[in-house]
């Protein structure tokens, strides 16, 4: 467990120090950008035998955070953080889980004598706290594993609507087997981006 927390706080740290420097020794601009996503009704399948078949996860929110550095008017890339509601899925009955990634993200515009079109959108970390449920109706801490997305964002002045697929994924140990866990939706959402 210290292990893990120890590698999490290292991916922190190295994101933070990238966004740091970058600001420090170039004119780029910075943007804060919360959102708020539904994430549509999604797939989550385990690695364990005799449930490899993938189960219906119901809608529910998320939250999120950005930090944005802009280099030219065309490409901005920074970090992010997403906090999952908890959302249930079926195995063994109803369960809820959920995930928290940190991420890198990277977002490309096109040129601006293009207009309405919107840009793309790659997110690329890892899921620093996965947890769900146990048959006592108690939320279990498990491992985290790589997060990733992609997707299309319009911005309207600082306001902005995106469409993304993502991916999130985590395991747990039973009784000495690792079992891979996998979860996966669409999600839609809009946020807004405040410039310091």
């Amino acid at each position: 467990m210290f292990k893990e927390q120890k590698i999490n706080a290292i991916i922190i740290l190295m994101f933070a120090n990238i966004l740091i420097f970058n600001n420090l020794f170039s004119q780029s601009c910075f943007k804060i950008s919360p959102k708020l996503m539904l994430d549509m009704d999604g797939n989550y399948s385990t690695s364990e035998v005799n449930e490899s078949d993938e189960l219906k996860v119901d809608n529910n929110y998320s939250l999120g955070l950005e930090l944005l550095v802009n280099r030219n008017e065309n490409f901005r890339y920074g970090v992010g953080l997403v906090y999952l509601l908890p959302r249930t899925q079926t195995l063994y009955g109803s369960r809820d889980f959920r995930f928290i990634p940190v991420y890198a993200i990277f977002d490309v515009n096109t040129p601006r004598s293009i207009n309405f079109i919107p840009s793309l959108i790659i997110t690329i970390g890892y899921n620093i706290k996965f947890s769900k449920k146990d048959l006592n109706n108690v939320m279990a801490n498990l491992s985290g594993g790589p997060f990733w997305g992609f997707g299309l964002r319009y911005a309207l002045e600082n306001f902005f609507i995106e469409g993304s697929y993502k991916s999130f994924n985590g395991n747990s140990n039973v009784k000495g087997k690792v079992v891979e866990i996998s979860y996966t939706t669409i999600s839609f959402g809009f946020g807004y981006h405040i410039e310091i």
